[in-house]
């Protein structure tokens, strides 16, 4: 089940919780150029079994430091060429997005 959280009081560090029968959710935290993310806000975060974050500021560096900074914790990082690869491979996401988008 897909439960959005945008613009809810309760869950504003989060974009959306997928959630599953007898597992903690999963959820992911999602910024553009224009916003940033800090991970150590999600640090004490339980509750989930992974959060992903991504942030369209973050550069190669600022990911291989955050990669190793938390290893071993239920906060992953995502590249920009992961996110693309796995768009690339979802054809019903790419077809899609390619509507509104040159990919």
């Amino acid at each position: 089940i897909l439960l959005p959280s945008s613009c809810k009081i309760n869950k504003q560090n989060y974009e959306f919780s997928f959630v599953s029968v007898n597992r903690n959710p999963i959820t992911c935290q999602v910024k553009n150029q224009s916003d940033d993310i800090i991970p150590n806000e999600y640090n004490d975060e339980k509750s989930y079994d992974k959060i992903y974050l991504f942030s369209g500021k973050w550069k190669d560096e600022d990911i291989d430091k955050y990669r190793k900074e938390y290893v071993g914790t239920n906060i992953y990082i995502i590249s920009k060429e992961e996110l693309y690869n796995e768009l690339m491979k979802n054809s019903y996401l790419k077809a899609k997005l390619e509507k509104f988008y040159d990919i």
